[in-house]
């Protein structure tokens, strides 16, 4: 699930009103009644699970895989609970196998027109574009489509053009502005998902601060830039030291010295993009929660520490690498459980409540499911 929320009087009400960015830092507690989510998975629960999906995909060459995206979904799933009642995701594995396969289809004739011409493998890549926005919104529509928090199923309204707009003209904005539209896009994209998302009839609305996104993107491309810094003056320290002539000699290699620099620089360069963009994540996904709210009476609130993520990440990739990839699920529940335990739903009258109008009005107005169209190639 990816806002500080305030009340209704003190959100903007238009789509594109935008609020100030020392406002974003605010944490005003949302009215409301508050309700945490709980996480009852476990490690042992989720290894058995993973253990033996792992084994299942690769006896079937992969075919498994599908049942095991449901498997492990429905568990994670079916582990949160809010206010007494959790969810639950109830897709069809066929379906996922069905985009795989389509999937799988395109990526072979993509390497094998690479193989025979480079110039059809590009003709090929150009025709793949206009798909991406397709795939998003069909991915989000069985994603949130067999998703249900007492039997009321949420939904996604998004539209092709729209996705079009925001992924591709939006996209080639950041090419040509050399990246500094990003932080606008990626405020544009988040407003496009969340927007367009919907618990029954109920759709979520967004209000995030733009100028929040580029305090955070200005700082992180700050500390890349820092990164490249150190990287090209411990370079340069190196070669200084070995001095020019060490590098003069025909069909020799570089000094060692040099290569355990280049490597040093390298590694710290690696670290730092990837806590930055841990960091980022972080600090934007609190905003953006804070800001998104389910109709008029339940607000959202996610309140990460990011130093608390930064140690869970650091941690949970050592342990990964020295167990050789078996604490993989332990790595995993571990950070779910953090993330979910600071998020908190708030909710001006009863969410069961709430969900039982939700429910009418859906048994009412009935819902199509598409079976013909139903399918995910999504992760």
């Amino acid at each position: 699930m990816e806002t500080t929320a305030a009340g209704p009087s003190e959100l903007p009400q238009g789509r594109d009103d935008v609020v100030s960015v020392g406002s974003a830092f605010k944490d005003q507690r949302p009215p409301g009644i508050p309700h945490g989510l709980d996480f009852a998975g476990s490690a042992g629960e989720y290894f058995r699970i993973w253990i033996v999906n792992i084994a299942l995909s690769i006896l079937t060459l992969g075919i498994y895989s599908a049942w095991a995206k449901v498997r492990t979904r429905k568990y994670f799933y079916g582990s949160t609970s809010l206010a007494g009642a959790s969810f639950d995701w109830d897709a069809n594995p066929v379906s996922i196998l069905k985009g795989r396969i389509i999937a799988v289809l395109v990526i072979g004739g993509f390497t094998l027109l690479g193989n025979i011409s480079p110039i059809a493998m590009i003709l090929f890549y150009l025709m793949l574009i206009p798909l991406y926005p397709w795939i998003v919104v069909r991915s989000m529509i069985f994603n949130l489509r067999h998703t249900t928090y007492r039997n009321v199923r949420f939904g996604f309204d998004g539209r092709y053009w729209e996705a079009f707009k925001v992924y591709i003209l939006w996209g080639l904005v950041i090419v040509l502005s050399f990246g500094l539209a990003y932080p606008f896009v990626a405020h544009r994209m988040r407003r496009f998902m969340t927007e367009r998302s919907r618990f029954g009839s109920t759709s979520f609305s967004f209000n995030g601060d733009i100028g929040f996104y580029y305090l955070v993107y200005v700082i992180a491309y700050l500390v890349y830039i820092g990164a490249a810094v150190v990287m090209a003056i411990g370079l340069g320290g190196a070669f200084v030291v070995m001095g020019p002539e060490s590098f003069e000699t025909e069909g020799s290699e570089p000094p060692v010295g040099v290569l355990v620099a280049m490597v040093l620089a390298y590694a710290l360069v690696v670290v730092v993009m990837t806590l930055t963009g841990v960091a980022i994540s972080t600090f934007i996904s609190n905003h953006a929660w804070k800001r998104t709210r389910l109709g008029d009476k339940v607000f959202m609130h996610l309140d990460l520490n990011v130093w608390r993520v930064l140690w869970l990440t650091v941690s949970n990739l050592f342990l990964i690498i020295v167990s050789l990839g078996l604490a993989i699920p332990w790595a995993t529940v571990r950070i779910t459980r953090y993330s979910l335990s600071r998020f908190t739903v708030y909710s001006e009258d009863t969410l069961d409540g709430f969900a039982a109008g939700e429910n009418q009005m859906a048994s009412a107005l009935g819902e199509e499911f598409g079976d013909v169209m139903d399918f995910d190639i999504g992760d």
